[in-house]
């Protein structure tokens, strides 16, 4: 069935790109979201980068069940029998693109958060080298990927141009009356990727920790690739009937990140933006050993932790969260000096377009 889709979609994709381009002469952008889980996620932020009048542009997945204007399931493999495409462009990493276009990989993290296990960077490696374009957030994040290709001939270009995530929740209408900050959130990084940093092993008695304060309502907000895993799910079920306790799945982060005083991870990229639009501070649960960060010492993320938060090392220091929220004020001016100094705020939509002629010519 998914097949006969997949080839249905083929014929109706390459029809339309053909008159889009041939007849309304526009420039024709394939945005491709090969990760099922993260489209709702990403699917606002795409958008409003995306959005130009010189541009068509049309999303394809692997969602056999989502249902949306100009959003189309076609397997990865198949991308590559569509035509009249200008640019292919994704923020995960494709292994299959639409013919003759430019590749262009946008990295999602806004800072220079590990990739992937270290065993897993050639393979890595391999899948990004063919793209011809990699697009990141600031210059923090360009010397991790500049690291990746340090020894290898085929590399793609990288360029700076901004945070468009970052942009679009910083620009978003607030209302300051409705704002009220009682909540500290977890949001651990995705545990199947780096099982060794992960807080999961944890999660129970740090939830049970913080509970026992009685002073904050706790949100657990778990990587979307884990929102449906057992572990995740046993732990809702636990704590469901308590008032204190929620579990927040929803696509949407901006509410959840404003109505709070704090975030608690381990090593997820989500820190940063999490600091950086709220001012809040982050604290860095460590539950590993302390050398397993060796091998990541030369990474600002790791360098930064404790100028926009704390490290933790054990559950007891949890008992202590009052004086981290007490200190709001201090990690506040911290962060916006690595914001304002680093980072393209409100631009990176006029940059990447910027980019997109450049590389037309």
């Amino acid at each position: 069935m998914k097949f006969f889709i997949c080839i249905i979609n083929i014929f109706y994709i390459n029809f339309m790109l053909f008159i889009k381009k041939r007849i309304f002469k526009k420039r024709i952008i394939v945005f491709y979201h090969p990760n099922v889980k993260l489209i709702n996620i990403h699917t606002k932020f795409v958008e409003n980068l995306l959005k130009h009048k010189k541009y068509f542009v049309i999303h394809l997945h692997q969602n056999y069940l989502l249902s949306k204007k100009k959003y189309f399931f076609l397997i990865n493999y198949f991308c590559k029998f569509i035509f009249n495409s200008d640019y292919f462009i994704s923020n995960n990493v494709c292994d299959f693109f639409s013919y003759r276009s430019k590749r262009i990989y946008i990295h999602h993290d806004i800072y220079d958060t590990p990739l992937i296990e270290k065993k897993k960077e050639n393979n890595l490696r391999l899948r990004l080298s063919k793209y011809q374009y990699i697009l990141l957030a600031s210059n923090i994040t360009k010397k991790i990927f500049l690291d990746l290709f340090k020894k290898y001939k085929k590399k793609p270009k990288i360029k700076v141009i901004g945070y468009f995530k970052l942009d679009v929740i910083l620009n978003s209408k607030v209302d300051k009356k409705k704002i009220n900050r009682r909540s500290i959130i977890i949001a651990p990084t995705n545990y199947l990727a780096f099982k060794k940093f992960s807080l999961y092993r944890y999660l129970d008695e740090l939830i049970g920790t913080l509970l026992k304060l009685n002073k904050y309502n706790i949100i657990f907000r778990p990587h979307p690739s884990n929102v449906d895993s057992s572990n995740v799910i046993k732990i809702s079920n636990k704590y469901s009937n308590f008032k204190k306790f929620y579990f927040d799945r929803s696509s949407d982060y901006s509410k959840t990140y404003l109505n709070s005083l704090a975030m608690i991870t381990d090593i997820s990229g989500t820190a940063y933006t999490y600091a950086f639009y709220t001012k809040n501070p982050v604290i860095f649960f460590r539950t590993y050993k302390k050398y397993f960060e060796k091998k990541f010492y030369n990474l600002k993320y790791f360098q930064d932790r404790k100028k926009i938060g704390l490290i933790f090392n054990s559950l007891k220091n949890f008992e202590k969260i009052n004086l981290v929220i007490a200190k709001r004020a201090i990690f506040k001016k911290n962060i916006l000096k690595i914001l304002n100094s680093n980072f393209y705020i409100g631009r990176t939509k006029s940059n990447f377009f910027t980019f997109l002629e450049s590389i037309s010519k």
